[in-house]
């Protein structure tokens, strides 16, 4: 299986020839473990991410069967999930190519050629000065409800992420003129898809993202302009029907943080309890 773009049949070919080319070719290498490489290569006068699946042999597969995973071993799995986000309306990166061969799951090849973001800077690295430099209260305000949104589109599509880091989501910049925040959301390679998301992995993303942003000066009001945006209703209506979603939320990313950082999470975020104080944010 072979899918190229006119851009790129035009400068590497098509068939078994192409195939091998865009397999040799070598750039900045971002990512290389488990049978799978990432790298920024050059084509014409062009970037483009590569993702380069290698081969991930028969010890990871089992390995992954028997701890209950389901090993992820092409790149048509990013490349049906990037589809099902795109049909969805959410921003995420251009395929310009994808291909696979070999019949032998251990000893498959497959790539995944995306066009790369121009003029986009992940949230990581967007935030990680805002605890001694915070930004404008109109930005910090209309980023939570863009997260917020983002999530609530994926998950009602029926995608879980599996990754759902600030790195993950991209922010074109510079802001549109109306003020409106475009994110995309890259890396799916472990992207999952259901009717409807199980509640499980509703708490693993959500988990994820506020693990991500402990230490980018995150504080109650953002979480609970986040909450409002991915719910789509009032504060008070969430945290009286389901104020036990939160807590497992909030638990899970305090536990991945101390198992990661070795140190408690700075701050202290709660499930507020109903009060006419929640009336502040908007309830």
């Amino acid at each position: 299986m072979l899918e190229l773009s006119a851009e790129i049949a035009a400068q590497l070919g098509t068939g078994d020839a192409a195939f091998d080319r865009i397999f040799q070719l070598t750039g900045q290498e971002f990512r290389n473990r488990e049978g799978r490489e990432t790298l920024r290569v050059k084509i014409g006068d062009e970037y483009y991410f590569l993702k380069r699946h290698c081969g991930y042999g028969w010890k990871f597969i089992l390995k992954t069967l028997l701890t209950g995973g389901f090993p992820r071993i092409s790149a048509r799995t990013e490349q049906e999930a990037i589809q099902r986000c795109q049909k969805a309306g959410i921003l995420t990166v251009e395929v310009v190519g994808c291909g696979e061969r070999g019949r032998n799951p251990a000893t498959r090849q497959s790539f995944l050629l995306m066009r790369e973001l121009r003029g986009c800077r992940d949230l990581e690295e967007l935030c990680q000065t805002w605890p001694k430099q915070p930004p404008a209260p109109k930005f910090r305000h209309a980023l939570m409800d863009a997260i917020g949104n983002t999530a609530r589109r994926m998950h009602a599509a029926g995608l879980n992420h599996r990754d759902f880091y600030l790195i993950h989501l991209w922010l074109e910049q510079p802001v549109q003129e109306d003020g409106e925040l475009r994110l995309h959301v890259i890396d799916l390679h472990r992207a999952m898809w259901h009717r409807r998301v199980p509640l499980y992995w509703r708490i693993k993303d959500l988990a994820a993202l506020l693990f991500s942003a402990r230490d980018c000066g995150i504080t109650k009001s953002d979480c609970l302009r986040f909450i409002r945006a991915y719910r789509g209703k009032s504060l008070r209506e969430i945290f009286t029907e389901e104020p036990a979603l939160w807590r497992l939320v909030l638990l899970r990313s305090n536990r991945v943080f101390r198992r990661h950082n070795h140190r408690q999470p700075d701050g202290e975020l709660r499930v507020p309890r109903l009060h006419r104080r929640c009336e502040a944010y908007g309830v």
